[in-house]
């Protein structure tokens, strides 16, 4: 049975299983294709977590949908840094000028208060 949880807002949480964020996946391509997760994103580049090391000053192919649209983004991008656990920065090397005002809008839409005066 489920117990009420402790907080503000006495509520009874009927959940059965812990629900978990998911991040859009990213396509990567050079060599051969490749994985990542988006960790964030900017209209500059993002940062990743891929499936294997990917190393500095690669140039990549890549295409990711932006979250909770049916929009898929997809250019070029060079990774600026990179460890050893797969994590890396890309910053967009080539992105078209819709595909970049549709990440603009889209960041906008997503934190209004980073846009207003």
């Amino acid at each position: 049975m489920a117990t009420p949880e402790v907080g503000i807002c006495q509520t009874t949480n009927r959940r059965h299983s812990l629900r978990i964020p998911v991040k859009p996946l990213v396509y990567l391509t050079k060599e051969t294709d490749t994985l990542g997760f988006i960790l964030n994103l900017s209209e500059d580049g993002m940062a990743i977590q891929a499936l294997e090391v990917l190393r500095q000053g690669r140039r990549m192919g890549f295409r990711f949908p932006l979250p909770k649209t049916k929009i898929e983004i997809s250019g070029t991008a060079d990774v600026i840094w990179g460890d050893s656990t797969g994590r890396a920065g890309l910053k967009f090397a080539s992105l078209g000028e819709f595909d970049r005002f549709r990440l603009h809008r889209w960041i906008a839409e997503t934190q209004p208060t980073l846009y207003s005066t």
